[in-house]
């Protein structure tokens, strides 16, 4: 009985796990990328043209997928990770969804990085339309 119910968990959790994947769980593809300094994971759940603030280094621009890739290596070469987690999530009247997470770097320099994501009804799962890396002072 005890082995069964192991098992049920197990895959119980398993399914949930592929489930999340399939259906392009923004926070869980967001989380990893952060977590593995991902350039490629974080500019793939952008939009096409997304707002990036880089408040960090007084910087707001709209930038292509090609664009945002690039400047994540640059900010992933600079602040490798020591650790990331979304610390708050929610969703706004409109339906876009909002998450607030905290970087770590291996320097122990803290980042707060904000994320709002709009719901592709074609595509059937979120795309980031606005991120921002500020730099916690200390």
């Amino acid at each position: 009985m005890n082995r069964r119910f192991i098992t049920t968990i197990c895959f119980l959790a398993f399914v949930v796990t592929v489930k999340a994947l399939m259906h392009g769980d923004i926070k869980f593809h967001i989380e990893l990328a952060m977590q593995m300094a991902d350039a490629k994971g974080v500019a793939a759940t952008m939009e096409d043209e997304p707002e990036i603030i880089l408040e960090y280094k007084d910087s707001s621009q709209n930038i292509t997928k090609a664009a945002l890739e690039k400047l994540m290596v640059g900010f992933f070469a600079e602040n490798q990770p020591q650790s990331f987690s979304i610390t708050h999530q929610g969703l706004f009247q409109n339906g876009v969804r909002h998450m607030t997470g905290t970087y770590v770097s291996t320097k122990g320099i803290r980042f707060e990085v904000y994320f709002e994501a709009s719901y592709d009804e074609v595509e059937a799962h979120h795309h980031l339309t606005r991120m921002r890396i500020e730099r916690i002072a200390e």
